[in-house]
């Protein structure tokens, strides 16, 4: 479902960016734990040792949730999901001003719960009769559908964005700023494009990404990051609770 994997690649576009890497300015120092003391030191770093650290750090989390909202090819997305490494994810997707979804992956397996105006926009003339037919079940999709919104569970994949070896943008390092209760560093930086990003990184150690803001055109972006390392206690529905998609076959127009 082309607006599923435009939603995955959005993200993976807004982390990527998120990656700064290239030239700098900025002051030096030692960082090192958790310290007001080393926290402070670790904000006066250069640009390039606070984004290895935040690389390394959240290259390391096993989960984590992410909260925010994005556009990729006109597409405005909002998105509010707890992912893990092995591909178990929960949360709700938001397409538009109405569509919007419950999804659930699980042990390989995943599953959504559209709205009612999600099969309006995205089932054509069979919208009214799958919304009857899944109910209020959750559904399961047939082949390459299925893995679009696997893809949006793929915590890996989207964590290896988290890479500056090969960007050539400009960062420098800002102030610091309270996100969320805890002290965090920016990182701005502008590619060759004109794309600003804003990265918010924790001072305290683990130094992981608080929050990523992207001024891209007319494709902004702004993703908050929280519960790292959270265990996630998911479980997938029974089968009298899933409706799967691939044996509905609408009945022709009277």
């Amino acid at each position: 479902m082309k607006v599923v994997s435009t939603a995955a690649a959005g993200l993976g576009a807004l982390l990527l960016l998120s990656a700064c890497g290239g030239g700098s300015e900025g002051g030096s120092g030692e960082s090192s734990d958790q310290s007001a003391e080393e926290a402070a030191a670790f904000a006066e770093e250069s640009p390039e040792t606070i984004v290895a650290e935040a690389e390394k750090d959240m290259k390391a989390l096993s989960s984590l949730r992410m909260a925010g909202s994005l556009t990729n090819d006109g597409q405005e997305i909002s998105l509010d999901l707890a992912l893990s490494t092995a591909g178990d994810c929960a949360g709700d997707l938001s397409l538009g001003e109405d569509a919007s979804l419950e999804l659930l992956s699980v042990g390989g397996e995943t599953w959504i719960k559209p709205s009612a105006a999600f099969w309006e926009q995205f089932a054509g003339p069979a919208a009214a009769q799958v919304t009857e037919a899944a109910g209020d079940k959750w559904v399961a999709f047939p082949g390459d559908e299925a893995d679009d919104f696997a893809d949006i569970c793929d915590l890996d994949s989207l964590l290896d964005e988290f890479n500056s070896d090969d960007s050539d943008e400009k960062i420098e390092v800002g102030g610091t700023e309270d996100v969320d209760g805890q002290e965090a560093v920016t990182i701005e930086s502008t590619s060759d494009e004109g794309d600003a990003v804003t990265s918010w990184v924790a001072t305290e150690d683990p130094h992981h990404i608080l929050q990523v803001q992207v001024d891209q055109g007319d494709e902004p972006g702004q993703v908050t990051f929280t519960d790292f390392d959270a265990e996630l206690d998911l479980e997938a529905p029974a089968s009298d609770e899933v409706f799967d998609l691939s044996t509905f076959q609408p009945s022709a127009p009277q």
